[in-house]
């Protein structure tokens, strides 16, 4: 990533005619994650399938590199979010919810330990990219471009049934790359359009809130996804 900047960087410095974008993106994501296994008890394990309905907002700088090809540095908030539990055991069969570490935290007691049917973490969403532009009609152009994207989680939190769990463990939480495509149309210095998002690769970390998983250990995801977004750009630029 840091290479990659470079490169954005330093190609900026031939261009000609900045034709600078301000930029703001709110979008959507939804994802289904690879199934994994666990122990439930000293005795059977229990599998996890998660899926998850997240969103962001992010404010991005858009500069051109060559004709119309640009390079894009954003930054923003990401709700990274686990929304839709299945944890399947051959003795108990599916259960919506995932099993939580013994916690303490005021109003909160169990017998039998915890378990979230939802939690998310807050983010920092760190962005760069490469996007072409495509002029479709005078007013109409065509978009598609590539994202990276990091993310810093600064709290966290875990509905459980009778209130939510709140965490607040910062620490760098995940990668992100994914393609999009969308189109917008020019209200004078204003253009404004929707997005589709195809998620290629994502990585994450685990938690270690929910035994036995480490902090310092990942997972990972190829596809299994799909997002949509609205994009607002303002040029700052003195050429129409």
């Amino acid at each position: 990533l840091v290479f990659l900047g470079i490169i954005l960087v330093s190609s900026c410095a031939f261009c000609q005619k900045p034709t600078g974008q301000l930029e703001l993106d709110t979008y959507w994501r939804w994802d289904s994650y690879p199934s994994f296994t666990i122990p439930y008890n000293s005795v059977i394990n229990a599998t996890i399938k998660l899926k998850g309905r997240s969103w962001g907002i992010q404010p991005a700088f858009k500069f051109p590199i060559h004709n119309n090809l640009f390079a894009r540095i954003g930054l923003g908030y990401y709700n990274y979010s686990f929304d839709d539990i299945r944890a399947n055991t051959r003795l108990f069969g599916t259960q919506t919810g995932r099993r939580m570490k013994r916690l303490v935290y005021p109003g909160l007691s169990s017998t039998f330990g915890y378990a979230t049917q939802k939690y998310w973490y807050n983010t920092v969403s760190a962005t760069i990219g490469i996007e072409r532009l495509f002029i479709a009609r005078k007013k109409w152009s065509f978009i598609t471009g590539l994202n990276l994207t990091n993310y810093y989680t600064l709290s966290q939190r875990y509905k459980l049934s009778t209130l939510t769990y709140k965490e607040t463990d910062k620490h760098y939480f995940g990668l992100s790359a994914n393609i999009y495509a969308g189109l917008q149309k020019k209200l004078g210095k204003i253009s404004i359009g929707p997005k589709i998002l195809l998620p290629i690769f994502d990585t994450w970390k685990k938690d270690e809130v929910f035994p036995p998983e480490e902090d310092d250990k990942s997972r990972s995801k190829w596809l299994r996804g799909l997002g949509a977004g609205i994009s607002i750009s303002y040029s700052v630029s003195k050429r129409q």
